[in-house]
C-alpha cells in the first residue's frame, strides 16, 4: 500500500505543487522602481532632480503615476527631503534646498511609501562652465575685422532670432558709413536697425547693424559684403541651428513669465534651470496646439535667486532625458550662459527591483524543484523494487513448474528506458518549478 502512495500520490503532489508555485507565490510579478536625473554640484545648496516613476514586468515596462518621496543624506544626516506626485507619464520634479551644502557624495532614496523605488550613492560634479550667450564668427581684412553674431547663441526654425553685424576697425581709420548686404539662404531677414555711424573709444570704432532672422528650412547661409568706398570684406557661415528645438520668447521674460513655442507637433516641454551651481529647478510645462500646428506655453518662473543669476541657463527639451542634440540652451540673462550638460542618470532602480523579485522567486521554487528531485529518486527506487520483486517473483514460479533456465536480461530491456522517461519527466518538472 505504502508503495502505491509513492508511485500514485508523488506524482500527483509534484504536479500540484508546481501548479501552486507556478500560478501563486512562485508567479513572477510586477515591480514598481524610479530612475532619478539631475545634476548635482559640489558645493550645491538647492537640488532639483527628474525623477521617473516605472512599473516592470520582466522585460515589458509602463509608467507609474503616484506619490513619491526623496531623501539625501550625507553622513547618516539627512540633507534634504522632498515629496510630489508622478504625472500619468511617470515623471515629477523634485527641488528643494540642502540643509548644508552638497558635498562630492552623497545618498539617495526614493520611496513610496514603504516600497524602495531607488537608492544609490550619487557623485557630484564640479561647478559647471559658463560660455558667451552670443556666438560669433568674423573675417577680417586690412581695413579691420566684420563679425557676425547669434545673439543667443543658436536659433530653431520658424522663429525670429537676432543676428547682429559689426564692423570693427581701429581709431583714426576711414570711418567713412559702410553699406552692408546680408543674405540668408534658407531664411527671413528683417533689418531692425543699425548704428547712425561709427562709435570710437579707446580700443577703437564699432558700427553695428542688427537684424531679426527666421529660419524656413534645415540649414542656412549667412553671406554678408561690407563695402566703403572701394574697398570690402565679406563673410559666409551658417546658422547655428536647433532643429525640432523650442524656442523662448526673450520678451516674455520682462513680467517674470517665460513663453515657450515649438514649431512642432508637442505635447509637453521639460524645462531645467542650469547655473554654475547646477540645476536648482525643472519644470513639465503642457504644451496646447495653435491652429498653425505650432505648440505654445506660457508658464511663471518661481521667484528664488538662481533665476536672477548672471548665469542663469533654461534648457528646452521636447524629451525628459534632455540627450545631446536635442535640447536648447536659452541664457536668461545677457551676456553669459551655462554650456548645456545633459541630465545625468543619477540612481537606477530598475536593476535592483528585477533582481529583488527575482532572489524572492528563487527563494520558492528551488525548495520546490528539490522536493520534486526527491519525489523522482523515490519513485524511481520504488518502481526498480518493484520490478526487481516482480522478476524475482517469475523466475520462483517458472522453477516451481519445472523451468530452469534464468530469464534473459533481453526480456526486460523496456525497463531501462521506463526509467530513464520517468528521470526525464521529473527532471523536466524540477526545472519549470525553479526557472518556469
Amino acid at each position: 500500500m505504502h508503495e502505491n502512495r509513492v508511485l500514485y500520490g508523488l506524482p500527483t503532489l509534484s504536479g500540484l505543487a508546481i501548479a501552486f508555485v507556478l500560478l501563486g507565490p512562485g508567479a513572477r510579478r510586477s515591480v514598481e522602481a524610479a530612475r532619478v536625473y539631475g545634476v548635482p554640484v559640489v558645493g550645491a545648496v538647492r537640488y532639483a532632480v527628474r525623477v521617473e516613476t516605472v512599473r516592470r514586468f520582466g522585460d515589458l515596462e509602463a509608467p507609474q503615476g503616484g506619490a513619491v518621496e526623496l531623501v539625501w543624506n550625507a553622513g547618516g544626516d539627512a540633507l534634504g527631503v522632498t515629496a510630489a506626485n508622478a504625472n500619468g507619464d511617470g515623471w515629477t520634479e523634485l527641488a528643494g534646498e540642502f540643509s548644508s551644502p552638497l558635498p562630492e557624495t552623497a545618498e539617495l532614496v526614493v520611496r513610496r511609501g514603504s516600497t524602495m523605488l531607488a537608492q544609490g550613492t550619487v557623485r557630484a560634479r564640479p561647478r559647471l562652465a559658463t560660455v558667451p550667450s552670443r556666438r560669433c564668427e568674423s573675417s577680417r581684412s586690412e581695413d579691420g575685422t566684420l563679425e557676425v553674431c547669434v545673439l543667443r547663441g543658436v536659433a530653431v526654425p520658424e522663429s525670429p532670432e537676432q543676428v547682429t553685424v559689426t564692423w570693427k576697425t581701429a581709431v583714426g581709420a576711414d570711418q567713412t558709413p559702410a553699406a552692408l548686404e546680408l543674405t540668408a539662404t534658407g531664411g527671413e531677414l528683417q533689418k531692425l536697425r543699425s548704428s547712425p555711424g561709427a562709435v570710437c573709444a579707446a580700443r577703437g570704432c564699432v558700427e553695428t547693424f542688427i537684424y531679426s532672422l527666421v529660419a524656413r528650412a534645415p540649414t542656412v547661409s549667412l553671406d554678408a559684403e561690407l563695402r566703403r568706398g572701394a574697398r570690402w570684406v565679406s563673410y559666409h557661415g551658417e546658422l547655428p541651428l536647433q532643429l525640432g528645438g523650442i524656442w523662448l520668447d526673450p520678451a516674455s521674460r520682462r513680467d517674470g513669465r517665460v513663453t515657450l513655442r515649438s514649431a512642432g507637433p508637442h505635447d509637453v516641454a521639460y524645462v531645467s534651470l542650469l547655473t554654475e551651481g547646477g540645476r536648482s529647478w525643472g519644470g513639465i510645462v503642457p504644451l496646447s496646439a495653435e491652429p498653425n500646428g505650432f505648440s505654445r506655453a506660457t508658464f511663471a518662473t518661481p521667484s528664488f535667486p538662481a533665476f536672477a543669476d548672471p548665469s542663469a541657463t533654461l534648457v528646452v527639451s521636447s524629451d525628459p532625458t534632455e540627450p545631446p542634440g536635442r535640447v536648447v540652451a536659452w541664457p536668461m540673462g545677457s551676456n553669459e550662459r551655462v554650456d548645456a550638460v545633459p541630465v545625468a542618470l543619477l540612481v537606477d532602480g530598475v536593476p535592483f527591483a528585477v533582481a529583488r523579485e527575482e532572489q524572492r522567486r528563487t527563494a520558492i521554487r528551488l525548495p520546490v524543484a528539490g522536493v520534486v528531485g526527491m519525489s523522482a529518486l523515490a519513485l524511481l527506487a520504488v518502481f526498480v523494487r518493484r520490478v526487481t520483486s516482480a522478476r524475482r517473483r517469475l523466475e520462483a514460479h517458472l522453477a516451481s513448474q519445472g523451468e530452469s533456465r534464468a530469464l534473459s536480461d533481453r526480456r526486460w530491456g523496456l525497463v531501462p528506458l521506463v526509467l530513464a522517461a520517468l528521470a526525464v519527466a521529473f527532471a523536466a518538472l524540477a526545472l519549470v518549478a525553479a526557472y518556469g
